[in-house]
């Protein structure tokens, strides 16, 4: 799940584990788009997973901070 994926990519201390809540009323629970329907619609297609452009943006971060 998403909050799994971010501690693995991001967190230095890989113990940490996600605190969970009900969800509340109106709250989006669909963390992934589905790029589906605009593939469709104008031939698009990602260039990246979702966990590669995470693991880019991380790389991307670390980099500016060494400026």
């Amino acid at each position: 799940d998403l909050a799994e994926l971010l501690i693995k990519t991001y967190a230095k201390d890989k113990s940490m584990q996600p605190i969970y809540s009900k969800p509340k009323v109106g709250e989006n629970m669909e963390l992934f788009p589905d790029t589906g329907p605009i593939s469709s619609l104008v031939a698009w297609r990602p260039t990246y997973s979702f966990e590669q452009g995470l693991y880019a943006s991380k790389l991307w971060v670390e980099e500016q901070l060494k400026k």
